[in-house]
């Protein structure tokens, strides 16, 4: 019953933000599972027939495909018979999967506008805007949507802003599909045939094949990454003595292309961002005002896995829970230090001593006898936030 709910749901959430065409589409891969484009032409066909629409054709499921692509909603998969096959068209074919929580998850895309507007002002909030209505696009492409609207902002404050919320893991770079080629295709001219050569080289028909470099990953820079070698990659490449005595390196007149680096929002950290805001209140609503401070120092040690769902959290001593709520600006510096280690000592105890769990206390050996951690998440993905009182 509840997964009927939730694919109903999904359907709705998917006609309101793309259309009609999108959601017959997606309907039918959630209900189905993975599909090719062939049997998605079959079953959008046999649905429009029992509700007297119009029948999809194939540019229709295609663009459809193209959209919920690149939203991050669909994944393609290489087919697993086809795959298999002899013939190189037929090893070709995809399956498309899809699955219901991400769709679902774009009920919380206020949430996620409401906390970068807070946390990062309005360039943060209208960068964000454009990632989430766009799916996924390059710098170039958000900064251009943003000065759009904004007038009295320069590219390099944009550029900054966005480089913040890379840096902050609020956006990630998109992994770039995978391409099968078929065994006999022939490959592409830079990594195929005899590189030209300089000078005598060419005359004496000289001829070396050459490796192609593999691209290097984008690490902080936003912009275009050049493909080409670097000093240590020149050094492996094969060298050609011509009849003058001069040695040229093969392919070193041939770089790479440079690549663009495609970024989308990052809904692990969202999520988190949003649960932590919502601990963060229930607490101020039900102790007071410096009980959630202090579980906004905490909260900091709480960070998204690098792979797969759920959380890390670290416990903290005393002294750097202080330091965290010295940095986050939670300390006076007018008051006596004593009393307000009396009353963090305080508010750390009542919040472990919680019925729910919400703080985990552990006693170590050190100056720092008493280390406390919150409850780490278990799924990101769930309704409710998590170590949260009932």
């Amino acid at each position: 019953m509840q997964a009927d709910i939730a694919l109903c749901l999904a359907g709705d959430i998917l006609d309101d933000h793309f259309g009609s065409a999108v959601r017959l589409v997606g309907s039918s891969l959630l209900a189905r599972g993975p599909l090719s484009i062939q049997d998605l032409l079959r079953f959008t066909a046999e649905e429009c027939t029992s509700t007297q629409q119009e029948p999809l054709r194939f540019h229709h499921v295609r663009n459809a495909l193209l959209t919920l692509v690149q939203h991050g909603l669909v994944i393609a998969k290489p087919h697993p018979v086809a795959s298999q096959s002899g013939d190189s068209i037929q090893s070709l074919k995809q399956v498309y999967t899809m699955d219901v929580e991400d769709v679902l998850n774009r009920l919380r895309f206020p949430k996620f506008l409401e906390y970068c507007f807070y946390q990062y002002g309005d360039l943060g909030y209208e960068l964000m805007c454009v990632m989430l209505n766009n799916g996924s696009c390059t710098v170039d492409h958000a900064v251009r949507e943003v000065m759009v609207g904004l007038r009295d902002v320069t590219d390099v404050e944009l550029r900054g802003e966005f480089k913040r919320l890379v840096d902050e893991r609020l956006l990630r770079a998109v992994e770039p599909a995978q391409i099968r080629l078929p065994a006999d295709a022939p490959a592409s001219s830079s990594s195929s045939g005899p590189l030209p050569l300089a000078g005598a080289a060419v005359a004496e028909g000289v001829a070396v094949q050459a490796q192609a470099d593999p691209v290097p990953i984008a690490n902080g820079d936003l912009g275009e990454v050049s493909g080409g070698a670097s000093s240590s990659s020149a050094a492996k490449r094969p060298r050609v003595a011509g009849a003058d005595g001069k040695v040229a390196v093969v392919g070193a007149a041939a770089p790479a292309p440079a690549v663009t680096v495609v970024y989308r929002y990052n809904r692990a950290v969202l999520d988190l961002a949003v649960f932590k805001c919502l601990i963060c209140r229930l607490i101020e609503e039900r102790i007071d005002s410096h009980a959630a401070q202090v579980i906004t120092a905490l909260l900091t040690a709480v960070r998204p896995k690098e792979r797969g769902n759920g959380v890390d959290a670290d416990f903290l001593r005393f002294p750097q829970i202080e330091k965290r709520m010295q940095d986050l600006g939670f300390k006076n510096a007018g008051r006596d230090p004593k009393r307000e280690q009396a009353q963090l000592l305080e508010r750390l105890s009542l919040l472990a001593a919680h019925k729910d769990g919400l703080l985990k206390r552990r006693s170590v050996t050190g100056p720092a006898p008493v280390s406390f951690a919150p409850t780490p998440v278990a799924d990101l993905d769930a309704d409710t936030a998590p170590a949260s009182a009932a």
